[in-house]
């Protein structure tokens, strides 16, 4: 579970990289149709470990939402997940959101 979250919030972080390379790309005109490569690419890779949606902005940026609409990248910001001790066995781990407000256990909507 540990791997899995690790895995996720660095696939986050170089999505919400390359969200910020896309704008400042966009804002000066260029196409960066590689980068726009890279993120499917990383949002594909994110897909494996847990339900994601995506809204794609006008400037060619991906918000990616997962479980039940939690944000976890919104433009050039990722939000992190954490371990937690399991809801119904302490003992064994569940995953959550870290957010301004505490913590979203995501553990049932994991893929």
């Amino acid at each position: 579970m540990s791997t899995a979250v690790t895995q996720i919030n660095s696939l986050a972080g170089n999505i919400a990289s390359l969200n910020q390379q896309i704008g400042a790309a966009s804002t000066s005109g260029q196409t960066p149709n590689q980068m726009l490569d890279q993120l499917d690419n990383l949002v594909n890779q994110l897909s494996k470990y847990v339900s994601v949606q995506t809204v794609t902005q006008t400037n060619g940026t991906v918000d990616v939402f997962i479980g039940s609409g939690q944000a976890l990248v919104s433009g050039g910001n990722a939000a992190q997940l954490t371990t937690i001790p399991g809801a119904y066995n302490p003992t064994q781990l569940d995953v959550g959101l870290k957010t301004s407000s505490g913590i979203t256990n995501l553990t049932q909507q994991m893929t």
